[in-house]
C-alpha cells in the first residue's frame, strides 16, 4: 500500500443506529456512498479523527475503499474537486431560467419581503410596469442563448405581484411568445388575483403555480394583508381551488418565523378541511424565512421547522431545505446511483436571469432592492443583455472559490450556501452560508438508511 494514500478528507461517516451497527459513508468530493458494517465504519471514522492516517486493512477492503474514493492520494483531492466543479458549472450554465417582473408593485405588504425596502427607500420604482418593447428585447436575448447552444428550461413570472390586474396584457403577451417557442412557464404569486388569470394559466403551459399561505385564516390574514383590505385567506383558497380544477399544479408555501411556527402541525388537517388535498395536483411545504430579513428574535431555522413537522422520510417533502437533500440522497439507496454534486448553491450562479421593468437584470431575485446585485442592463434596441462587472462575481461563485468551503466534507453536496444570505449577513458574496446544512444532511442520510434497512 502506498504511504501517500490516506482516507479522504471528504469522507462523512455516520452511524445509522440500528441493531446491527451499520454505518453510512459518503464522500463529499465524488458523491460516492456505502452502507458498511460497524468495524469498517469505526475504522474510517477513527482514521478521520487521526489525521486520516491509513489504518491496517485487508487487500479486499483497501481496493473497495480506493475504488469508491474513500481513500485517496494526499494532496490530489482539492485539485480534482476544482476540476469537477468547473465541469459541473459549465454544464449548468447551459440551462437557462428566465424570469420577468412585470412590476415591482404589490397589493400586499409582507414583513419579510424585499419589496418593503423598495417601498420605503425607492417608492418611485413601484410605479413602473414592463413594456412590450422590453419583453421583445428579453426574448431576443433568449434567442441568442439558444444560438449559443443553451436551453431555456422555464420562464417565470415574479414580482412584486406579477398577477396584478394591470399586468394581464403584458403577461398574456409574454405567454404567447413562450407558447410559440414551446417554453414552459410558472408563476410565483400571492394568489389574490389568480381568478383573473385562470384563462391564461389554462390556455398556456404553466407547469407550476406557487402561492404563499402563512397559516390558517386568522394567522394568514394578520400577516399577509392586501393594501386597504381586511384579509386574503378565503379569496386565495377559492382561487387555488379553481386553479386546481384546471389541472395545473398548485403549491402552497408557508413562510415560517417564530411568530407563526405554531401553525405547522395544524396545516395538513386545515388543507384537508378546505378540500385542497383531494386534488393530486396540490402540494404544500414549509420554509423558514431568510434570517437576514428578520428581527433577531423572530428567526426560526429550517431545523426547527422540521422539528415541528416530524422527522421521518415521508415528511421531508414538507420542508424545502430537507426535501432538496432527500431527493438527491434517496436514489443512492433505491437506484444505486452516485449523488448529484453541486458546484454552486443555486441557479443564481449559472443560468438564472430576472429582469425588472427598468431592464435591470439580476441573477438573484431576493436582492432586487440592491443596486449592487444588478448584473446587466437590457439594451432594448439591440435586444441583448449588456453585462457589468457584477456578472462574473455572481457567475463565478462556485464552492471551490469559497475559502471556508475548500476543506469542508459537504462542499459538493452543499454548494456554499445562499449568496443572498451571505451578502446580507456577512457583507461578502464569497463567504459561506452553512445554514445548518451538515446537521440537516446527517439527519436525512441516517433516516433514509434506517428506513432502507427496515424494508
Amino acid at each position: 500500500m502506498n504511504k501517500k494514500v490516506r482516507t479522504s478528507k471528504f469522507n462523512i461517516c455516520l452511524p445509522v443506529g440500528d441493531q446491527s451497527g451499520h454505518w453510512v459513508i459518503f464522500n463529499g468530493a465524488n458523491g460516492a456512498y456505502a452502507l458498511v458494517n460497524d468495524s469498517l465504519g469505526q475504522l474510517l471514522d477513527t482514521a478521520d479523527k487521526n489525521d486520516r492516517i491509513l489504518p491496517p486493512m485487508d487487500e479486499k477492503t483497501y481496493h473497495f475503499l480506493m475504488q469508491r474514493g474513500f481513500l485517496d492520494y494526499e494532496g490530489q483531492e482539492i485539485e480534482r474537486v476544482t476540476g469537477i466543479c468547473k465541469k459541473i458549472h459549465d454544464c449548468n450554465c447551459q440551462n437557462i431560467i428566465m424570469s420577468i417582473v412585470p412590476t415591482l408593485a404589490c397589493n400586499f405588504d409582507c414583513e419579510y419581503c424585499f419589496e418593503r425596502v423598495i417601498r420605503k427607500e425607492h417608492p418611485e420604482r413601484l410605479k413602473a410596469y414592463m413594456s412590450r418593447d422590453m419583453v421583445d428585447a428579453i426574448f431576443r436575448q433568449m434567442e441568442r442563448f439558444v444560438a449559443e447552444g443553451k436551453s431555456i428550461k422555464n420562464f417565470v413570472f415574479f414580482g412584486g405581484e406579477p398577477f396584478l390586474p394591470r399586468n394581464k396584457e403584458i403577461v398574456s403577451y409574454a405567454c404567447d411568445k413562450c407558447d410559440k417557442q414551446q417554453i414552459p412557464m410558472s408563476v410565483i404569486t400571492n394568489g389574490y388575483y389568480l381568478d383573473e388569470y385562470l384563462d391564461i394559466i389554462s390556455k398556456y403551459n404553466f407547469t407550476a403555480v406557487k402561492i404563499t399561505i402563512d397559516g390558517p385564516k386568522e394567522v394568514h390574514d394578520a400577516r399577509r394583508k392586501p393594501s386597504g383590505k381586511n384579509g386574503s385567506f378565503d379569496r386565495i383558497v377559492e382561487n387555488a381551488l379553481r386553479a386546481l380544477e384546471t389541472g395545473k399544479t398548485v403549491t402552497f408555501r408557508t413562510n415560517v418565523n417564530r411568530e407563526n411556527s405554531h401553525v405547522i402541525p395544524q396545516m395538513a388537517a386545515e388543507y384537508e378541511r378546505l378540500g385542497l388535498t383531494q386534488y393530486p395536483n396540490f402540494a404544500y411545504y414549509f420554509c423558514a424565512t431568510m434570517d437576514s430579513f428578520e428581527r433577531e428574535d423572530n428567526v426560526f431555522s429550517n431545523v426547527s421547522v422540521m422539528g415541528q413537522i416530524g422527522n421521518c422520510c415521508s415528511n421531508y417533502c414538507y420542508n424545502s431545505a430537507y426535501a432538496r437533500i432527500y431527493r438527491r440522497l434517496k436514489p443512492l439507496m433505491t437506484e444505486k446511483k452516485f449523488m448529484e454534486l453541486r458546484s454552486e448553491f443555486c441557479v443564481a450562479h449559472s443560468g438564472k436571469y430576472t429582469v425588472d421593468p427598468f431592464g435591470n437584470v439580476y441573477t438573484c431575485w431576493d436582492l432586487m432592492h440592491k443596486e449592487e446585485a444588478i448584473v446587466a442592463k437590457v439594451d432594448v434596441e439591440k435586444g441583448e443583455f449588456i453585462y457589468n462587472e457584477n456578472f462574473s462575481t455572481w457567475n463565478q461563485r462556485t464552492v471551490d472559490k469559497i475559502k471556508k468551503c475548500k476543506n469542508c466534507k459537504y462542499m459538493m453536496f452543499c454548494g456554499g450556501g445562499c449568496a443572498a444570505q451571505a451578502i446580507e449577513s456577512k457583507k461578502d458574496i464569497y463567504e459561506a452560508y452553512c445554514d445548518s446544512f451538515p446537521e440537516i444532511f446527517n439527519q436525512v442520510a441516517v433516516q433514509i438508511a434506517r428506513e432502507y434497512l427496515d424494508k
